[in-house]
């Protein structure tokens, strides 16, 4: 069974030399003075132990209504013969219609490994 280990989101990153990740600027909160609202960041998500013969991973994110309004998805293909480890850094832009709790899951196989919340609030100006 597929070990899920994080998702993250953050406005960059970078990977070193030993194939590790910088990731600069994580958050999980959106501040907006109106709605919709375009926020660009990278999604990053780490699963271990992978399956081998069915490796798709899909990334949902839901709407605080419950719609799923985008997907991402992605076959890797392992390098190393004895390694199934998955990381990905993925860039995306969501477009937020309105504040509130937005999900995101990461699934294989028909199955929700994990999930993170994404808060947007309405700030009022001043």
């Amino acid at each position: 069974m597929p070990a899920f280990q994080s998702l993250l989101l953050c406005q960059y990153a970078n990977q070193t030399a030993d194939g590790m990740y910088n990731l600069l600027s994580v958050f999980d909160e959106v501040v907006s003075l109106a709605y919709p609202v375009t926020t660009p960041m990278l999604v990053y998500v780490r699963i271990l132990d992978l399956d081998a013969d069915n490796p798709a991973v899909e990334v949902r994110f839901i709407d605080p209504k419950g719609n799923n309004f985008a997907t991402m998805g992605f076959t890797p293909q392992f390098l190393q013969q004895d390694s199934t480890d998955f990381v990905m850094v993925a860039p995306v832009t969501l477009v937020l219609g309105e504040a509130g709790d937005y999900l995101i899951e990461v699934w294989t196989a028909g199955v929700q490994l994990g999930k993170a919340r994404l808060r947007a609030f309405h700030r009022s100006g001043s």
